[in-house]
């Protein structure tokens, strides 16, 4: 388990602040900052992700407008089950709407990265009337049936089947260097704080690797909803969507087209969707292009 992480990316990370609360039994770790409608951001499913490694740059635009929450998913980041169970993404998302019960959140926008943007759908599905706004962002979206392991993949979930080995220096910077178009961000604190994590968490990450490659290899299996894959019920999501996407994502590839393309068929089976291709970024674009991705998200939610 992480305790007292001593590494800040950048100095502009200080913006907000790191809080706990009991999620029935669970101490759950979450950044919050600024005031105003909530705005809960959850980050993916990778050795390397975490609320903070994921949101920190963006929140400094976005919390001049939002009461941003970002939460460590459960056996993510500094939030763990000691029990040491290894959550479905339907029990990680029944674990999110838990955390907004516990945090009294009624009404809020939400967003979701990759993984992330699996678990805020299964939230808007359940909650609807919780969920105002939804932002997926580089995400497989519930798509049904991936026909290969794609090689970009090992850099967020790790080599098909197992996690990558115990973290060094040089494999985190190789992972930051795939997550991130801009190569400047690969510097020597966020690093640090990365390798940090990874090797903190490495015991549960390999276990929770190879969940998320079995889920992977069964076209996502574990998804489901009301006892269809969840991709089945996209067009039944009513409320507005966003999606703003990194264009030079490579991470997963179909066709030999870039990740975009995923979000393309996603967003044709959309009812009240908007969606964005933002250049010179990547699997992370809130971060690669945090202020011209906090733009796009700040006049959806204002507007």
């Amino acid at each position: 388990m992480l305790t007292n992480l001593n590494y800040k990316m950048h100095t502009e990370m200080d913006n907000y602040k790191h809080c706990f609360i009991d999620v029935e039994g669970i101490k759950t770790h979450y950044i919050e900052a600024g005031t105003g409608h909530p705005l809960v951001l959850i980050h993916g499913g990778g050795a390397l992700s975490c609320a903070e490694l994921n949101y920190g740059s963006c929140t400094k635009h976005l919390m001049r407008n939002f009461r941003v929450i970002a939460p460590d998913v459960v056996n993510f980041g500094e939030t763990f089950d000691k029990s040491s169970k290894i959550y479905t993404a339907v029990e990680q998302g029944e674990f999110l709407i838990k955390f907004l019960k516990s945090m009294n959140l009624d009404s809020i926008f939400i967003g979701g990265n990759s993984h992330g943007g699996w678990l805020v759908q299964y939230i808007a599905h359940k909650i609807p009337s919780v969920v105002k706004r939804l932002i997926i962002i580089n995400s497989l979206n519930g798509t049904k049936g991936i026909p290969d392991y794609p090689e970009g993949a090992k850099y967020i979930y790790g080599p098909q089947g197992h996690a990558h080995p115990f973290p060094t220096y040089d494999s985190v910077k190789d992972q930051l260097s795939n997550l991130y178009f801009d190569q400047s961000l690969v510097e020597e604190n966020r690093i640090k704080m990365s390798l940090k994590i990874v090797q903190s968490t490495h015991k549960i990450a390999k276990e929770r690797a190879t969940t998320i490659n079995k889920s992977i290899e069964s076209t996502n299996a574990d998804l489901m909803f009301n006892g269809k894959h969840i991709s089945e019920f996209a067009h039944k999501l009513e409320m507005p969507i966003l999606m703003p996407w990194g264009r030079d994502d490579t991470s997963m590839k179909p066709d030999d087209g870039y990740f975009c393309e995923y979000g393309w068929r996603f967003f044709h089976k959309l009812q009240n969707a908007e969606m964005y291709v933002i250049p010179r970024a990547k699997h992370h674009v809130f971060t690669d292009r945090a202020e011209r991705w906090s733009e796009l998200v700040t006049s959806f939610l204002k507007h």
